[in-house]
C-alpha cells in the first residue's frame, strides 16, 4: 500500500481543487480536475491510499476516481 497523510484544507481553485499531502520531502497534492466531475472531501489528519496508476504532473497527484481513506 502507498499511503500519504493528508496535511492541508481542500483549496478551490479555478479548473481543479487541490489537497496538500504528505508522503516524503517534496510539497505534493492530490488535484480533482472538475471535468472529471469527482467532487471528494477528505479531511486533514487521515492517511490515504495512492493508487498505482496515479497520474503525476509536476507537483500534482491528478485524481481519477475517488481516493480511498485507511
Amino acid at each position: 500500500i502507498k499511503a500519504a497523510r493528508v496535511v492541508g484544507d481542500r483549496l478551490k481553485e479555478k479548473g481543479k481543487d487541490r489537497q496538500m499531502i504528505c508522503r516524503g520531502p517534496e510539497r505534493e497534492f492530490l488535484a480533482w480536475l472538475h471535468k472529471t466531475k469527482i467532487e471528494q472531501d477528505i479531511p486533514r489528519g487521515v492517511l490515504v491510499d495512492i493508487p498505482d496508476d496515479i497520474q503525476t504532473v509536476s507537483n500534482e497527484l491528478r485524481v481519477g476516481r475517488d481516493i480511498v481513506v485507511l
